[in-house]
């Protein structure tokens, strides 16, 4: 019984992650450019919970169509399930529905679980490739003047940030021989922004949420949360050294260096580097006038609000839920 109430919140999770990722596609075009009129860091929190947005809403369905279940073996009297006729299939962990899940809705579901899960695989087995070249450079190199700053001994020029639990920047004695002292205090500052932004762990999260989006439209807001990411780091260097012309000048000086591939490609995805991606646009962005309209702070409590109103449309979402599956079950 149990295994048949999984089966169809499994079902319930598929289908809602596929219409929200639905209308993220079909939204896409035009959301697009409105998402660029906004300043890099409010974009970039924009694209993450775009990323996220069919994972959130699987998971808070499934969420709903469980709370019930809890509020009545809190308080008895909120069970609804007596009030329904026998062949309603209920979503209860007291009550789990008697209709098994068909044949054809079963391999629905498998299905969809096997693609979500060979993309998931590809995505992992990248960040694992990046993380043991990660491993590599980091017994590699020895720490500098800066506690979070280490240094590598390799002729190309790069830098990178690094690092969930032990996090880090790292720079090439290439890159510290080719530039100047300015450029690098640029360089550091752009790097220090991704940490403190945790833009490595915002960038996992969305690389494995973005696996239930349509490749396309994954890869699209991947690409823009990447480039909101570099600009949001871009400004918030340009404000720490009161100098945007010096950063400006840094993603050229750095692009010029490295104008054909970045080094250390297998890095990639587990790292944010201080790269040329979109240098023109990036370079505008520093050096256009700053618009009036201060920009807002990252609202806190959108979780709690989120919660907050999980809790409170639980039933009517779980009732609205058992009654689509029922039509369903009984078609």
């Amino acid at each position: 019984m149990i295994v048949s109430l999984a089966s169809w919140l499994a079902l319930a999770a598929v289908a809602v992650a596929v219409v929200v990722a639905g209308v993220v596609a079909l939204a896409w075009p035009r959301l697009a450019p409105r998402l660029r009129r906004l300043r890099p860091a409010r974009r970039a929190r924009a694209l993450s919970w775009l990323a996220l947005a069919p994972l959130i809403a699987a998971a808070g369905l499934v969420v709903a169509c469980v709370l019930p279940s809890l509020y009545a073996a809190l308080w008895p009297a909120l069970d609804h399930c007596t009030r329904h006729a026998d062949e309603h299939l209920h979503l209860c962990l007291a009550h789990p529905p008697a209709h098994p899940l068909g044949a054809l809705l079963g391999l629905l579901v498998v299905g969809a679980a096997g693609v979500v899960v060979l993309r998931l695989g590809g995505a992992l087995a990248r960040f694992g490739r990046a993380h043991r070249v990660l491993a590599r450079v980091r017994r590699a190199s020895v720490g500098s003047d800066a506690a979070d700053v280490r240094s590598v001994d390799s002729e190309a020029p790069f830098s990178f940030a690094a690092g969930i639990l032990r996090p880090a920047i790292f720079v090439s004695r290439g890159l510290r021989d080719r530039v100047s002292a300015e450029v690098l205090a640029a360089v550091l500052a752009h790097e220090r922004a991704h940490l403190r932004r945790r833009d490595l762990l915002r960038r996992y999260a969305a690389t494995l949420a973005a696996t239930l989006h349509g490749p396309r439209t994954g890869e699209a807001i991947l690409d823009e949360l990447e480039l909101a990411c570099e600009e949001a780091c871009d400004a918030e260097a340009a404000a720490t050294l009161d100098d945007p012309g010096l950063v400006a000048a840094a993603i050229v000086a750095v692009a010029r260096l490295r104008p054909r591939l970045r080094p250390l490609a297998a890095l990639a995805e587990a790292t944010a580097a201080f790269a040329e991606d979109a240098l023109s646009r990036r370079v505008h962005a520093l050096l256009e006038v700053p618009s009036e309209s201060a920009e807002r702070p990252p609202r806190r409590g959108s979780l709690a609000l989120f919660g907050l109103a999980l809790l409170i449309l639980a039933p009517a979402l779980h009732h609205l839920t058992e009654s689509t599956l029922s039509a369903l079950a009984h078609s």
